[in-house]
């Protein structure tokens, strides 16, 4: 679900056709974060040829992502050659813990950390600062 207050800012801002994606995936949200910071603005396209050439879990899943929304924003009529990535927003999910017994009758607490991910892509060329 699409917060309420990004769908105004969008509108406010003079962009009414967006399409978006979401997922969630295994790893830490920050070092996600890091490899999204270098895609935003960018032609989608051009992201997802570049991604493409890239190994690495977070690459595909990004990758994954991108496709994702690129079909959205064909479904809603959107060009495909003018889409732009607008907005990537990465935070923090769910974390799983698991018990660790080790020796001596001494016990630990593994956790598997999961982080989200949203994706607002454009057809203008205006981008949204802030």
């Amino acid at each position: 679900m699409i917060r309420k207050s990004l769908v105004e800012h969008l509108k406010r801002s003079g962009i009414e056709n967006f399409a978006s994606a979401k997922s969630q995936i295994y790893g830490k949200h920050f070092v996600v974060e890091r490899f999204v910071r270098t895609l935003t603005k960018m032609n989608l396209n051009e992201a997802i040829a570049r991604l493409s050439f890239v190994s690495g879990k977070y690459a595909k899943a990004i990758y994954k992502i991108l496709n994702s929304s690129r079909s959205n924003a064909a479904n809603k009529g959107m060009n495909e050659n003018d889409l732009i990535i607008n907005r990537f927003f990465v935070g923090r999910g769910h974390y799983l813990y698991r018990t660790e017994f080790k020796g001596r009758g001494r016990v630990g607490r593994k956790t598997r950390p999961y982080c989200n991910m949203q994706v607002f892509i454009t057809e203008d060329k205006k981008v949204i600062n802030g």
